[in-house]
């Protein structure tokens, strides 16, 4: 599986993403989760933006912490505040080899293409990438977790559906000027989120295992966007893995 057909926001939907609202957790739930390392440890951050989480991960832990992203403005940005960072894709790199641990966080969702199997596979390609010889001893993942109320995977899917769909998209936009909780960044492109099941799935299916959970950041659901997606839950979880 390449990431041919994979489907990319464009410069103006990515900087939507230049922020650091969540670093703090997302450090604090790393150090939990993989507990102290060795000054100095090699960490390896995929689509790790303009450096954000990479800058507060090595100054919290004293690890080298390096950043890949397929985005050369954000790589160029991760430069200007000294984070070492290359050029590279998440499906296809080989940075991440012999590192102690290599990071997805909040990335995986974006891995998407215009079909369900499609970016299925482009998600489990990603893990599996870093489970070949040589790679990473361990893996941290922070992602979105997405439960609906009566079918736990209904509302992710739903959700992909209409961000991937171009006139679906338009109409959810124009709903979104009217309800602004509707609002999504990746309209027209697509994001793929998955209840806490679904993504333990794609761990297996990639060669890894759970080792570690943490699961206590929860986002508040408008109204609206719980009806309008059936939803129960909506949260942030981290993952440690191990190979299988």
């Amino acid at each position: 599986m390449t990431d041919a057909t994979q489907l990319r926001l464009d410069p103006l939907q990515l900087t939507e993403f230049y922020h650091d609202e969540f670093v703090k957790d997302q450090v604090a739930e790393f150090r939990a989760l993989v507990g102290p390392l060795v000054p100095g440890a090699r960490v390896v951050d995929l689509g790790g933006g303009i450096g954000h989480f990479a800058s507060a991960l090595a100054r919290e832990t004293g690890a080298r912490v390096e950043v890949i992203d397929s985005d050369p403005e954000s790589v160029r940005r991760c430069a200007d505040q000294g984070v070492p960072a290359t050029t590279g894709d998440a499906i296809t790199t080989r940075a991440a080899d012999g590192a102690e641990v290599a990071t997805f966080n909040m990335i995986l969702h974006h891995l998407v293409t215009p079909g369900f199997d499609a970016t299925r596979a482009l998600q489990v390609a990603a893990l599996a990438n870093l489970a070949r010889p040589g790679g990473p001893r361990r893996v941290f993942v922070n992602e979105y977790i997405y439960e609906g109320l009566l079918v736990p995977s209904l509302s992710a899917a739903a959700i992909f559906r209409v961000t991937s769909s171009g006139l679906l998209s338009r109409l959810a936009a124009a709903v979104a000027r009217v309800v602004p909780s509707l609002r999504a960044n990746t309209f027209g492109v697509g994001v793929r989120f998955r209840d806490a099941a679904d993504w333990r799935r794609m761990f297996d299916a990639a060669g890894w295992r759970v080792i570690g959970h943490v699961s206590d950041r929860r986002d508040k659901i408008s109204f609206a966007r719980r009806v309008a997606l059936a939803l129960n839950d909506i949260r942030q979880d981290s993952f440690l893995l191990e190979r299988s």
